[in-house]
């Protein structure tokens, strides 16, 4: 379905390769230019869903869209700054760790109930915005303290958002056996 805010994702998706490609072939040395890329695309994640709110075109597919936009964004680039030794390798595993096992949750669930939409959590939310923050703090060469500080901030948000979709997994996996989710 075609609809302004889904067109702002698929954008975010198109342009996202092109940032891992700076970013990689400077070997995670910073410059404006990726630095603005990033931004932008950031940002998007919000442009996007404040758009499907205001003009009221919130949509399955940007739903589905959103989210691996996002993951897109994050993923290789929490890699590549662990490969070039800009974050920690822990960091970089806990994030793909952790959407990966969402990633899986939500396939095994679709293939069950056939449906492609989903409901974020908060705690998921707040989840990608720590991480997308800590990127830009890294990228906008903020000092040591506060990117630490925001790792243990963002550590702390996976794990909240991890455990938040575990239980809702396990409640999601009951009503399934009786027969309520749809």
């Amino acid at each position: 379905m075609f609809t302004i805010p889904n067109a702002v994702t698929v954008t975010r998706i198109l342009v996202t390769p092109v940032f891992w490609y700076l970013l990689w072939s400077k070997s995670a040395v910073v410059d404006g230019t990726l630095t603005g890329l990033y931004l932008l695309l950031a940002l998007g994640d919000a442009v996007d869903g404040i758009l499907a709110r205001v003009l009221n075109q919130k949509s399955a597919v940007g739903s589905v869209l959103d989210p691996i936009a996002d993951k897109l964004l994050i993923v290789p680039t929490y890699f590549i700054f662990a490969v070039f030794a800009k974050l920690p390798i822990w960091l970089a595993l806990i994030v793909v760790l952790r959407d990966m096992l969402i990633v899986i949750g939500w396939i095994v669930l679709y293939s069950k109930t056939k449906n492609l939409q989903t409901s974020p959590l908060i705690s998921g939310k707040l989840s990608i915005i720590f991480e997308m923050l800590l990127l830009a703090l890294l990228l906008l060469k903020f000092p040591g303290s506060v990117v630490q500080v925001v790792i243990v901030l963002t550590v702390l948000m996976i794990v909240l958002s991890f455990t938040e979709y575990v239980f809702r997994a396990v409640k999601n996996i009951g009503e399934l056996r009786k027969g309520v989710v749809s």
